[in-house]
């Protein structure tokens, strides 16, 4: 299995197989991981492609449960199975059935190949209907993660569908290409909105502005007025473009501090709506 790691600025990648990815994962103690999986499919995925994922991956399961078990370095760290199967119902369907009387203590729902920036143009609908069926057949108690750089938007949608968890990809693809967040949700509204300000850049994504831009070479305002994140505290847009253009890693860090933090704050959002959204159930 090769698994890819995005650097500042090249993709290296590791290849594992089940024994040495035990052996890693005994070297590192983690809190909880997932068990390997051949997730590298997507929505033009053969059928043959996709039932050779789900074999390899059934497994792998085997044995990292068997090997988890056994371990007593182990012992504290949680064990998620991982549930792929690309873009077609029945082959998801197949492995998360199987999947779900095992022994773990959650799910990662793997397999959309959306490593990189590929989660922000991936087909959103189909994904949010797999996962809605996923978690249908999975059991209400056990964590179920959803790993990938989805938009602010899609991110809002899985959240109502049932992912407990995501990661950090938003952020950090955004941090790396030089841009920032700085969308807006509305708890009460459950909306978002967005700055516009993209200068001459017409590829960007509507809830994100390029510190690369020539426009902010002169702008003595933090990245979003109201941030109270250390680079917006203490730095202006001026200083972070002069830091982009001059390709200093301190631009990119200092973007990542102001996305995690803007990030941390919509995942807060988000919960204060689910809240109000079962303060109304509970009214009517």
């Amino acid at each position: 299995m090769i698994f890819r790691y995005l650097s500042l600025y090249q993709f290296i990648d590791f290849v594992y197989f089940p024994n040495s990815y035990m052996d890693a994962m005994e070297s590192l103690r983690p809190d909880l991981y997932q068990t390997l999986c051949d997730s590298e499919t997507d929505a033009e995925s053969t059928a043959k492609r996709l039932q050779r994922s789900v074999k390899s991956t059934a497994s792998f399961f085997e044995y990292c449960l068997e090997r988890h078990k056994n371990s007593k370095v182990l012992e504290k760290s949680s064990i998620l199975a991982s549930l792929v199967g690309g873009f077609c119902s029945e082959r998801r369907r197949q492995l998360t059935k199987e999947m779900a009387s095992q022994p773990v203590d959650g799910f990662v729902i793997d397999g959309f190949n959306v490593s990189g920036s590929k989660g922000e143009s991936a087909k959103v609908e189909l994904v949010k209907e797999l996962v809605k069926q996923t978690i249908a057949d999975l059991p209400e108690a056990k964590l179920r993660v959803l790993p990938g750089c989805w938009s602010p938007e899609a991110l809002w949608d899985l959240v109502q569908e049932g992912v407990d968890v995501f990661d950090s990809s938003l952020p950090t693809v955004v941090a790396e290409r030089g841009s920032a967040l700085t969308f807006k949700f509305c708890p009460k509204t459950k909306s978002f909105s967005y700055n516009f300000e993209h200068g001459g850049e017409n590829d960007l994504k509507s809830y994100e502005i390029s510190l690369k831009d020539k426009t902010y070479f002169d702008r003595l305002e933090p990245i979003l007025e109201g941030c109270e994140c250390v680079a917006c505290k203490n730095h202006t847009k001026a200083y972070i473009h002069h830091l982009m253009v001059t390709k200093e890693l301190l631009g990119h860090v200092l973007l990542m501090l102001h996305n995690l933090h803007h990030y941390q704050l919509f995942f807060d959002k988000m919960r204060e709506a689910i809240r109000e959204n079962k303060e109304e159930t509970a009214e009517s």
